[in-house]
């Protein structure tokens, strides 16, 4: 199975408040890990609600930003259903699906609600 360089939260988050008060510590590198993992892994880890960064940054960074990012083999698309349409998790996946894409996984984010359900859904990239 491909693995993938990430960067993960030592700490769950048990909803989207947390996570946001969590971000400036995992910015700084202070309270995560460097993993490579499989895709499968991964939809694991945030299914438990651990934030992560789904790329190789560069040697030597101490901070996280785009141009700190050297590689990713791993993107995501969110699904918020903000636009007045629901539309539910399968009907998503077979969008894509019908529009060729080749999704590798997917998990429902932390804000997530039975009747407005978000989530993000991932691709895996032939090269970094």
């Amino acid at each position: 199975m491909k693995k993938h360089n990430v960067i993960i939260a030592k700490y769950a988050s048990k909803d989207k408040e947390a996570a946001k008060r969590y971000v400036a510590s995992f910015k700084k590198y202070t309270s995560t890990e460097r993993k490579l993992i499989t895709f499968s892994e991964l939809l694991a880890i945030a299914a438990k609600g651990h934030t992560f960064l789904s790329a190789e940054v560069k040697k030597g960074v101490t901070s996280m930003s785009d141009k700190d990012i050297a590689s990713r083999q791993i993107i995501f698309i969110d699904v918020d259903n903000d636009n007045g349409e629901i539309l539910s998790f399968e009907e998503a996946m077979a969008v894509m699906q019908a529009n060729g894409f080749q999704v590798a996984g997917a998990y429902r984010t932390l804000s997530s609600k039975e009747d407005h359900p978000k989530y993000r859904v991932g691709f895996e990239l032939d090269r970094a």
